[in-house]
Protein backbone atom coordinates (compact mmCIF):
# COMPACT_ATOMS: atom_id res chain seq x y z
CA UNK A 1 0.00 0.00 0.00
CA UNK A 2 3.37 2.09 0.01
CA UNK A 3 5.05 3.26 -3.14
CA UNK A 4 8.13 4.53 -1.98
CA UNK A 5 11.13 5.67 -4.99
CA UNK A 6 13.77 7.40 -4.38
CA UNK A 7 13.54 10.42 -7.34
CA UNK A 8 16.58 9.98 -9.73
CA UNK A 9 16.61 13.61 -9.24
CA UNK A 10 16.46 15.50 -6.70
CA UNK A 11 16.72 19.60 -6.35
CA UNK A 12 17.06 19.48 -2.42
CA UNK A 13 20.96 19.17 -1.19
CA UNK A 14 21.76 17.05 2.05
CA UNK A 15 22.94 20.14 3.53
CA UNK A 16 19.77 21.60 2.16
CA UNK A 17 17.76 18.79 4.39
CA UNK A 18 19.97 19.25 7.13
CA UNK A 19 19.85 23.33 7.22
CA UNK A 20 15.41 22.17 7.46
CA UNK A 21 16.23 20.46 10.41
CA UNK A 22 17.90 23.12 12.32
CA UNK A 23 15.35 25.36 11.30
CA UNK A 24 12.59 23.46 13.17
CA UNK A 25 14.59 23.06 16.04
CA UNK A 26 15.00 26.53 15.82
CA UNK A 27 11.32 27.60 15.41
CA UNK A 28 10.41 24.76 18.21
CA UNK A 29 12.95 25.85 20.72
CA UNK A 30 12.10 29.63 20.10
CA UNK A 31 7.99 28.68 20.49
CA UNK A 32 7.56 29.74 17.19
CA UNK A 33 7.07 26.24 15.21
CA UNK A 34 3.72 26.40 12.74
CA UNK A 35 0.83 23.77 13.42
CA UNK A 36 1.91 21.07 11.37
CA UNK A 37 5.78 21.72 12.08
CA UNK A 38 7.44 18.27 11.61
CA UNK A 39 4.16 16.35 11.27
CA UNK A 40 4.51 13.29 8.82
CA UNK A 41 1.93 12.98 5.73
CA UNK A 42 1.45 10.85 2.50
CA UNK A 43 -0.61 12.07 -0.45
CA UNK A 44 -1.65 9.86 -3.18
CA UNK A 45 0.22 9.41 -6.26
CA UNK A 46 -1.97 11.90 -8.29
CA UNK A 47 -0.73 15.28 -6.39
CA UNK A 48 1.93 17.05 -7.41
CA UNK A 49 4.94 17.37 -5.32
CA UNK A 50 7.92 18.48 -6.84
CA UNK A 51 10.23 16.18 -4.73
CA UNK A 52 7.95 12.94 -6.05
CA UNK A 53 7.01 11.17 -8.99
CA UNK A 54 3.29 12.65 -10.25
CA UNK A 55 2.67 9.22 -11.99
CA UNK A 56 -1.11 8.34 -10.89
CA UNK A 57 -0.29 4.53 -10.40
CA UNK A 58 -0.07 4.57 -14.46
CA UNK A 59 3.25 3.29 -16.47
CA UNK A 60 2.50 5.88 -18.96
CA UNK A 61 3.42 8.93 -16.57
CA UNK A 62 6.34 6.91 -14.49
CA UNK A 63 8.90 8.85 -14.68
CA UNK A 64 6.65 12.13 -14.47
CA UNK A 65 7.85 15.27 -11.94
CA UNK A 66 5.39 18.17 -11.79
CA UNK A 67 7.24 21.74 -12.22
CA UNK A 68 5.25 22.75 -9.01
CA UNK A 69 3.20 21.83 -6.14
CA UNK A 70 -0.50 21.75 -6.33
CA UNK A 71 -2.36 24.04 -3.87
CA UNK A 72 -2.65 21.66 -1.04
CA UNK A 73 0.97 20.47 -0.89
CA UNK A 74 2.01 24.34 -0.88
CA UNK A 75 -0.04 24.62 2.08
CA UNK A 76 0.89 22.06 4.22
CA UNK A 77 4.48 22.66 3.51
CA UNK A 78 3.60 26.79 4.60
CA UNK A 79 2.27 24.92 7.77
CA UNK A 80 4.93 22.96 8.48
CA UNK A 81 4.01 19.26 7.49
CA UNK A 82 6.57 16.82 6.22
CA UNK A 83 5.90 15.08 2.97
CA UNK A 84 6.81 11.50 3.23
CA UNK A 85 5.88 9.56 0.23
CA UNK A 86 3.12 9.03 -2.39
CA UNK A 87 1.21 5.97 -2.18
CA UNK A 88 -0.29 3.54 -3.66
CA UNK A 89 -4.12 4.05 -5.17
CA UNK A 90 -6.67 2.50 -8.07
CA UNK A 91 -4.65 3.75 -11.38
CA UNK A 92 -5.41 7.28 -12.60
CA UNK A 93 -7.98 7.00 -9.92
CA UNK A 94 -10.56 5.18 -11.76
CA UNK A 95 -11.80 2.34 -9.64
CA UNK A 96 -12.73 1.59 -6.26
CA UNK A 97 -10.55 -1.66 -5.29
CA UNK A 98 -6.67 0.39 -5.49
CA UNK A 99 -6.31 -2.77 -7.23
CA UNK A 100 -3.82 -1.96 -9.72
CA UNK A 101 -1.57 -4.36 -12.46
CA UNK A 102 1.26 -1.63 -11.96
CA UNK A 103 1.81 -1.10 -8.66
CA UNK A 104 0.20 -4.22 -7.19
CA UNK A 105 -2.73 -4.62 -4.67
CA UNK A 106 -3.28 -2.10 -1.70
CA UNK A 107 -4.12 -4.53 1.03
CA UNK A 108 -6.24 -3.56 3.82
CA UNK A 109 -4.29 -3.65 7.23
CA UNK A 110 -7.01 -4.64 8.78
CA UNK A 111 -7.59 -7.78 7.35
CA UNK A 112 -5.46 -8.68 4.50
CA UNK A 113 -7.71 -10.50 2.51
CA UNK A 114 -9.69 -7.65 1.42
CA UNK A 115 -9.05 -4.37 -0.19
CA UNK A 116 -7.65 -1.11 1.30
CA UNK A 117 -10.59 0.48 -0.99
CA UNK A 118 -10.35 3.33 -3.62
CA UNK A 119 -9.13 5.22 -5.39
CA UNK A 120 -7.46 6.72 -2.32
CA UNK A 121 -6.86 3.25 -0.82
CA UNK A 122 -2.94 3.78 -0.21
CA UNK A 123 -3.37 6.94 2.06
CA UNK A 124 -6.28 5.37 4.00
CA UNK A 125 -4.08 2.06 4.60
CA UNK A 126 -1.13 4.06 5.89
CA UNK A 127 -3.03 5.74 8.35
CA UNK A 128 -4.81 2.42 9.48
CA UNK A 129 -1.96 1.04 10.66
CA UNK A 130 -0.16 3.34 12.01
CA UNK A 131 2.75 4.33 10.26
CA UNK A 132 1.47 7.44 9.00
CA UNK A 133 -1.08 10.32 11.38
CA UNK A 134 -2.49 12.09 8.37
CA UNK A 135 -3.05 10.73 4.70
CA UNK A 136 -3.98 13.15 1.59
CA UNK A 137 -6.44 11.56 -0.88
CA UNK A 138 -8.39 13.10 -3.87
CA UNK A 139 -12.27 12.51 -4.19
CA UNK A 140 -14.86 12.61 -7.51
CA UNK A 141 -16.68 10.15 -6.39
CA UNK A 142 -16.44 8.00 -2.75
CA UNK A 143 -12.65 7.58 -3.46
CA UNK A 144 -12.22 9.29 0.05
CA UNK A 145 -15.60 7.69 1.57
CA UNK A 146 -14.49 4.37 0.48
CA UNK A 147 -11.25 3.11 1.77
CA UNK A 148 -12.03 5.38 5.05
CA UNK A 149 -14.72 2.80 5.90
CA UNK A 150 -13.16 -0.01 4.09
CA UNK A 151 -9.44 0.89 6.53
CA UNK A 152 -11.01 2.02 9.98
CA UNK A 153 -9.83 5.29 9.37
CA UNK A 154 -11.93 8.87 9.54
CA UNK A 155 -12.35 10.43 6.20
CA UNK A 156 -12.78 13.72 6.50
CA UNK A 157 -14.06 15.93 3.06
CA UNK A 158 -15.11 19.63 3.71
CA UNK A 159 -17.69 21.36 3.08
CA UNK A 160 -15.58 24.30 1.64
CA UNK A 161 -12.75 22.05 -0.89
CA UNK A 162 -8.96 23.21 -1.56
CA UNK A 163 -9.91 22.34 -4.56
CA UNK A 164 -8.21 23.06 -7.66
CA UNK A 165 -9.91 22.86 -11.62
CA UNK A 166 -8.63 20.66 -14.01
CA UNK A 167 -9.51 20.09 -17.71
CA UNK A 168 -12.53 17.80 -17.42
CA UNK A 169 -13.52 18.17 -13.37
CA UNK A 170 -12.87 19.34 -10.08
CA UNK A 171 -10.68 17.33 -7.76
CA UNK A 172 -11.60 17.84 -4.07
CA UNK A 173 -8.62 17.08 -1.52
CA UNK A 174 -9.67 15.16 1.44
CA UNK A 175 -8.33 13.87 4.32
CA UNK A 176 -7.36 10.45 6.30
CA UNK A 177 -6.75 10.75 10.04
CA UNK A 178 -7.97 9.56 13.42
CA UNK A 179 -7.84 6.08 13.28
CA UNK A 180 -10.38 4.31 14.76
CA UNK A 181 -9.76 1.98 17.78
Amino acid sequence: FLIIRRPPRSTQSRSSAASDVYKRQDRYSNNTNRPLEGLPICIKSNIAYTQLPCHGCTPSLANTYPKKNSEIVFKLLNLGAIIICNTNMHELAFGVTSNNPYTGFCLNPLNDKFCAGGSSGGSAALVSSGIIPLGIGTDTGGSIRIPASYCGTVGYLSLIHISEPTRQAEISYAVFCLKKN
